[in-house]
């Protein structure tokens, strides 16, 4: 790619070994193999004598150049430009930052592709190994090489601006890129001394037209009649008193210039006027958007501009598809029924949902799926969690870890585990016994000394009130074992799948919850056949005859406490 991009020029010999191992930051050993492959492509040639190489015309190559897809040519831009603003230091690890290369829609495949563009132009240092790749000095890299993109925004500029053309308040888009309005603020002025903007819908029109950002996804245009000149006047006149002037002999039938602005952003199903001027760009009315991704869109009524920001959810349904190959309304539809499925608890917070995942359980493409989990991260109905999204919000019921955790104790107390007088278990023990933190049970034990369940000395461990009644939970009886015995090997193979589960909180669908339950039911009650009442087996007991609580999220930490007290047992047979 250096050869390609012109890095090294075409009959001027490579640099040595030694050097390119320690410009690539790579062993040698793989610099020799690497010039060696390229020497049989055609791409070098070798000396006879000596540690050279030089490069070969392009022509004689035989060998096909990757071009970098859009998506990571934009990338490249992002970051060539934050480089040339300062923006990363020299010698300093390139942060991830996900959170605001999901709003600028540009996924990990891309960003990696976009390191390795600027790996050959020599501004980062990819190690090998998966390591992060980190900024070179500047003193040895060309200042036009940060000219690539003029006029470029940086990623914290393009997050601000994909936000903008949503509609989206400041409250609203400082929360989503965590930063502090202050940051905010910042970002907004340059981008108003950028394009000498005067007012939030100039902003947002200016940022459209200078290809910034691509225009939301919306419906049809709606039959305008003549507001497309009150459309066209919003988005470039400065103010009120200006679009006044410009609408003078046309508001006959409106009590007020402000009463037709508010009929037109109520009838495009708009936010704001922000949002107004931004689908104005996505139904072609206000001329050719140059967009990051892509050639310029042509104007049109009929041309509908592909977007992965979403509507809000109350308008999901008529999201346009976000490319020629996915059927219409495919993307819209997904996303609806996502949405739906964190309303009934099928989705519940806290629960990894990825893109094969939510493919598997709606039958949809893998590639939709992403797509329309990438518009409900823009439009905050999901929240981004390790590799994938969680619905946004509080559990279902609106339980705490801290709460459900305090209820189980007391279960516990309940069946007797823990007499009154007797000290409760550390919080260590406890953690492991649950399958969670520490800090959690910390938690549920303030809540059950706050209730009065619990008492603690200075310095001595927790215990259980004497004269307090502890009200067993329900019960369900166990199952009665038939069939074989399942053997140790199958036994643990079930407890790894429900901790496995547990600790990646990746999604699984109800039905194989209830599934993995009832085994685990079973397994228990032919460990438990014939015990003598030790504690390891009274744990398990109370944990087999608990009814499974409602929603994924708490299921799956249900079925991992019990897999913990079978593991805890079942060596002991």
């Amino acid at each position: 790619m250096r050869c390609d991009t012109g890095r090294y020029r075409t009959g001027l010999q490579l640099p040595t070994a030694s050097d390119l191992a320690a410009q690539l930051a790579v062993p040698m050993a793989e610099v020799a193999i690497a010039r060696t492959q390229l020497s049989g492509y055609g791409v070098l040639t070798e000396h006879m004598a000596g540690d050279g190489h030089t490069v070969t015309p392009r022509e004689q190559w035989t060998v096909d150049t990757v071009i970098p897809s859009k998506p990571a040519q934009r990338a490249a831009c992002l970051l060539r430009t934050g480089l040339g603003a300062g923006r990363y230091r020299a010698g300093a690890v390139l942060p991830p930052e996900p959170h605001l290369w999901q709003v600028v829609g540009i996924r990990a495949t891309h960003r990696r592709e976009a390191h390795r563009i600027l790996a050959c132009e020599g501004l980062v240092t990819v190690p090998v190994g998966g390591a992060p790749p980190t900024v070179r000095p500047f003193g040895s890299v060309s200042r036009q090489t940060f000219n690539a993109a003029p006029g470029g925004p940086t990623l914290g500029e393009a997050a601000v601006a994909a936000l903008l053309v949503r509609g989206a308040t400041n409250e609203e888009i400082a929360n989503r890129l965590r930063i502090s309005r202050f940051a905010l603020y910042r970002h907004l002025e340059r981008i108003d001394d950028r394009f000498h903007a005067v007012s939030r819908v100039n902003r947002v029109h200016a940022i459209l037209s200078g290809g910034w950002s691509v225009p939301p996804p919306g419906g049809p245009a709606p039959d305008f009649d003549r507001d497309d000149l009150l459309l066209r006047a919003l988005a470039e006149q400065p103010d009120r008193a200006a679009v006044g002037n410009v609408m003078v002999g046309a508001t006959s039938r409106h009590t007020t210039l402000t009463d037709w602005i508010r009929e037109l952003v109520l009838r495009s199903g708009a936010r704001c006027e922000e949002h107004l001027v931004a689908l104005g760009h996505t139904w072609g009315l206000l001329g050719t958007c140059a967009r990051p991704d892509g050639p310029p869109v042509n104007a049109g009524r009929a041309s509908q501009t592909p977007s992965a920001l979403p509507l809000p959810p109350s308008r999901m349904r008529n999201v346009q598809p976000p490319g020629p190959s996915l059927p219409p309304q495919t993307v819209g539809e997904i996303a609806s029924r996502i949405v739906e499925g964190a309303e009934s608890g099928r989705y519940a917070a806290g629960i990894l949902l990825s893109r094969d995942a939510l493919a598997a359980d709606l039958n949809v493409a893998a590639p939709a799926a992403g797509l329309a989990i990438d518009a409900l991260l823009a439009d905050g109905t999901l929240q981004p969690l390790r590799n994938g999204a969680t619905p946004a919000g509080a559990r279902p019921g609106g339980v705490s870890p801290a709460e459900y955790l305090a209820a189980r104790i007391r279960d516990q107390i309940g069946c007797g585990l823990y007499p009154p007088g007797r000290p409760l278990a550390q919080v260590v023990a406890l953690s492991k016994h649950f399958a969670t933190s520490p800090h959690p049970i910390q938690a549920a034990v303030r809540i059950l000394l706050a209730k009065g369940t619990l008492a603690r000395v200075r310095g001595g461990p927790y215990r259980v009130l004497d004269g307090i009644h502890h009200t067993e939970s329900v019960r369900i009886p166990l199952p009665v074992p038939t069939g074989p015995h399942l053997g140790p090997e199958e036994t643990h193979a079930l407890i790894r799948s429900a901790r496995a589960r547990w600790r990646n909180r990746s999604y699984t669908p109800p039905e194989t919850l209830q599934d993995q339950w009832e085994q685990l039911r079973r397994a228990a009650a032919q460990v438990l056949e014939g015990e003598d009442g030790s504690l390891p087996a009274l744990r398990l007991h109370e944990a087999a005859t608990l009814p499974a609580p409602v929603g994924s999220y708490l299921r799956q930490w249900h079925n991992a406490v019990l897999a913990t007290a079978l593991h805890a047992h079942a060596p002991s047979r």
